[in-house]
């Protein structure tokens, strides 16, 4: 996708590291069962998880994580970013976790798997997709810090039809799901994008507004004011990959942004034109329904400045 070896890479990491991982903390501390949910049925699967992690991170990126063999048997895996240390014993069963400073504060509330563990050493949010014999699906796992709208609570233990049911135009792809995932179990991995717009740039916009947060439809981040115009692409980079040893995939979301007052005008007339070209289902889906003409008049705005305004 033009950005060299990182876009092999299924865990991205750029400046913005310590804020995401802050705002992992963050949703966990203010209610971890609404964003951390695990429903793992299969046998095994959590060993394909610890497996796939544990062998992931530090081959994509060596400078980041070491792991090591423990004495008393099992592995250790520390992250230099955070400064912590995952704990594993010798049939990859997670253990602890370690701090290696005492200005480091551990985790609070404390890791409550090995899938939490790593998903806040990560900027991903993730989730773990079970198979069964007769094709069908299910959420078994999802750790959802940065939500666009939509709760973990809600999706969990549905199969990935009733997951994607709100998204317009959907159906046909729902009706091929099961074989669909079935080649994704050893074919991979695989990326898609996914984009919105957005009014803020906050990671978390989890339809439950956290008690006392006060304005709810700041909240939303979907307020586009004509006389204080803020927009931005928000743009989610998913990919799919098998699970060695299981019959699981996991699925990741890395959220970022893009300021459309940046665009030049090819890119204003790209997003312009999407636009336009909506049905209400999907203008209503990502939320531009209401400011749609508002958005349209000022990036119309937008595309006669930047035209008019000479090169360098």
């Amino acid at each position: 996708f033009g950005n060299g070896p990182s876009d092999m890479n299924l865990f991205q990491y750029d400046r913005e590291w310590p804020h995401y991982r802050h705002q992992k903390l963050c949703a966990r501390g203010e209610h971890l069962e609404k964003y951390v949910c695990e429903r793992i049925r299969q046998k095994g699967v959590m060993r394909a998880v610890v497996k796939f992690f544990l062998h992931r991170l530090p081959y994509e990126h060596p400078g980041y994580f070491d792991l090591q063999a423990r004495k008393e048997g099992g592995c250790r895996l520390h992250c230099l970013l955070s400064g912590e240390t995952l704990c594993f014993g010798p049939d990859n069963t997670y253990l602890r976790t370690k701090v290696s400073s005492p200005r480091r504060q551990p985790p609070d509330p404390p890791y409550a798997s090995a899938l939490d563990a790593f998903a806040c050493q990560v900027q991903e949010d993730l989730a773990v997709i079970e198979i069964g014999k007769d094709e069908s699906d299910r959420v078994a796992a999802l750790h959802l810090c940065f939500p666009n709208h939509w709760a973990a609570q809600d999706k969990i233990e549905c199969d990935f039809a009733a997951v994607h049911a709100p998204v317009p135009g959907f159906g046909k792809i729902a009706r091929q799901s099961g074989s669909l995932l079935n080649h994704l179990l050893t074919n991979g991995p695989y990326f898609r994008f996914a984009w919105g717009l957005a009014s803020d740039t906050r990671l978390n916009h989890h339809p439950q507004v956290p008690q006392g947060y006060g304005d709810e439809r700041a909240w939303r981040g979907r307020e586009f004011r004509s006389d204080q115009p803020r927009l931005y692409l928000r743009v989610e980079r998913q990919t799919l990959i098998g699970l060695s040893g299981s019959k699981a995939l996991l699925f990741t979301i890395r959220t970022y942004f893009e300021d459309v007052s940046s665009f030049d005008t090819g890119r204003i007339d790209q997003l312009y034109s999407a636009i336009v070209s909506m049905d209400p289902d999907t203008l209503s889906y990502k939320g531009i329904d209401s400011h749609r003409d508002d958005i349209l008049q000022w990036l119309a705005l937008r595309r006669a400045t930047a035209a008019s305004t000479p090169p360098g």
